[in-house]
């Protein structure tokens, strides 16, 4: 019982990471360094469900920050499509 516990609670801390990835906008970018670039494709949903999945792709990789460089839908379809940039902050 107590590794099917500390297993979900696990599990909980991981999933929430992506929460705790900020989105940051043109006008911030200055104190920022890039860290990695990532991509998703076929999301399907709003494009809300498309940013929770570039921020979810940024808390694989451990990053706290992500600058949207582009968001976009095929035609017609609900897949959305889009790239980030990773960013750490500098340090002041």
């Amino acid at each position: 019982m107590k590794k099917i516990t500390a297993a979900l609670a696990l599990s909980l801390l991981l999933s929430g990471s992506a929460l705790a990835v900020d989105v940051v906008s043109d006008a911030n970018l200055a104190g920022y360094t890039i860290k990695d670039r990532i991509s998703i494709f076929g999301v399907r949903g709003g494009k809300s469900h498309a940013v929770n999945a570039l921020k979810a792709e940024a808390g694989k990789k451990n990053g706290e920050y992500i600058y949207i460089t582009s968001l976009s839908q095929a035609g017609d379809s609900s897949h959305w499509r889009g790239t980030a940039l990773v960013l750490e902050r500098d340090a002041e």
